[in-house]
């Protein structure tokens, strides 16, 4: 049935005589009311699945202030049609998010491939997940690579959930456990710590570090994380920045496949990183040797762009260092905001989820800071 609206003219030149009887007409009336209420049903079922589908583009858009806003004005806008702002909201996510990808065709924009299953939820940093309680983003993981939500060993994949080294075990159950395939060195007489460094020593699958690690970058500075932990790291330094004159200034490891004992370093999730690591040093008690001292007093290794950063008695590190010329030192975050266990910049960390291992007891790890988990 052809749907003619309001030319009443064109229909009935189209239409043959016999059918222009009043009855008939009536007929064609009616067809015509339920042709297009049928359309304004199928329309409305469109837009209801548009808001479930712009639901899980939420925690992103409430991220975006200004995606947020155009949104509104596409939505509130009168004059543009339903298939319009489906086109102007998948090029607005394109241009404002760097394109959306696989997001875009979870959503059901501009892909007639099936949608994949959302995404899990990213654990939240400052919660205390366990094995008894871990985060939906962990089990989601785990039974994708191991075949089950608690990470235990699956699918021909070794799990870090039997790692030895129980520091670090609660990233298996915010994060999620690393899938590997290779037996991890074991101690010998030359390195009784069995530590190794590199992927071809347990041959974490790249598909896996391609999903969980990718590259940030915040104040100035690129490096390689863990995407669960990428936004809060970037709140941390974002406000140190802010309050300490540009700290941390150089980023020198994020993602780095290592380990020792048995197990895996924590930058192996992607879930520690290091700043500043010539000005704080990893050392008993933390401080600079008198051979760190002499280095950084003559800026060599790059040490001179911090000469000027001053502590908030407005003393610059420079005029502290020539103090302790030939002796132990300060290390640059103590100097500039505060001692081991009071100090500031740690204190920012903290509440974004992140640990400083200036807190260590013995051995102070001053550059290294990691994900609470």
């Amino acid at each position: 049935m052809k749907s003619y609206e309001k030319n009443w003219q064109k229909f009935i030149s189209e239409t043959k005589q016999a059918d222009l009887d009043p009855k008939k007409l009536e007929k064609h009336a009616k067809e015509l009311e339920k042709e297009d209420k049928k359309e304004k049903e199928k329309e409305e079922k469109q837009k209801q699945a548009a808001v479930k589908k712009a639901t899980k583009a939420a925690p992103i858009i409430n991220k975006n202030p200004e995606v947020k806003k155009e949104l509104e004005k596409l939505v509130k806008d009168p004059e543009i049609d339903f298939s319009t702002i489906l086109d102007q909201i998948k090029a607005l996510f394109d241009s404002l998010m760097g394109g959306l990808g696989a997001f875009a065709g979870g959503l059901g924009f501009g892909s007639d491939e099936p949608a994949d299953k959302p995404a899990a939820a990213a654990p939240t940093p400052t919660i205390k997940y366990s094995a008894a309680n871990m985060s939906p983003f962990a089990k989601a993981n785990n039974e994708k690579w191991f075949g089950n939500p608690a990470g235990s060993p699956g699918k021909g994949m070794k799990s870090s959930i039997t790692s030895a080294r129980r520091y670090n075990k609660k990233l298996n159950f915010s994060l999620g456990a690393i899938p590997f395939t290779k037996d991890m060195p074991a101690a010998t007489g030359e390195n009784p710590k069995a530590a190794w460094r590199g992927n071809s020593a347990v041959g974490i699958p790249q598909k896996w570090i391609g999903e969980n690690i990718g590259g940030s970058s915040a104040g100035g500075m690129s490096y390689q994380i863990n995407k669960q932990c990428a936004p809060s790291l970037k709140a941390a330094i974002d406000e140190c920045q802010q309050k300490y004159q540009g700290l941390p200034m150089v980023d020198v490891g994020g993602f780095v496949v290592k380990g020792k004992r048995g197990g895996f370093s924590s930058h192996a999730w992607g879930a520690a990183i290091d700043f500043d690591s010539r000005v704080n040093p990893y050392s008993r008690g933390g401080l600079l040797s008198p051979a760190a001292t002499t280095t950084a007093l003559a800026g060599r290794g790059g040490t001179s762009r911090y000469h000027n950063i001053k502590n908030p008695q407005g003393t610059t590190w420079l005029e502290y260092l020539k103090t302790r010329r030939g002796q132990k030192a300060d290390p640059l975050y103590v100097f500039v905001a505060g001692q081991y266990g009071a100090n500031g910049i740690a204190a920012i960390f903290k509440k974004h989820g992140w640990s400083w291992g200036g807190n260590y007891r013995g051995l102070k790890d001053g550059m290294h800071f990691e994900y609470l988990g």
